[in-house]
């Protein structure tokens, strides 16, 4: 149960996310960029070159706080 409750609340998160101007990396032959990466409890978000760390700071503190 833990797990799907996890996964519930961690969501919105991965949402904003994707929805803001990060891009993060790209993946050979796929067309699509590599952003965010879950499994289990452990989490990898990727920035690119030109992502700014201050966006991916937003989204925490938005998430934090809700």
């Amino acid at each position: 149960l833990s797990c799907i409750l996890y996964n519930i609340a961690i969501e919105p998160l991965f949402e904003s996310i994707r929805k803001s101007e990060l891009n993060g990396i790209p993946i050979h032959d796929k067309s699509e960029n590599a952003l965010v990466s879950a499994y289990a409890d452990d989490t990898i978000i990727y920035l690119g070159p030109n992502d700014d760390p201050k966006t991916l700071q937003r989204c925490l503190e938005t998430f934090c706080k809700a």
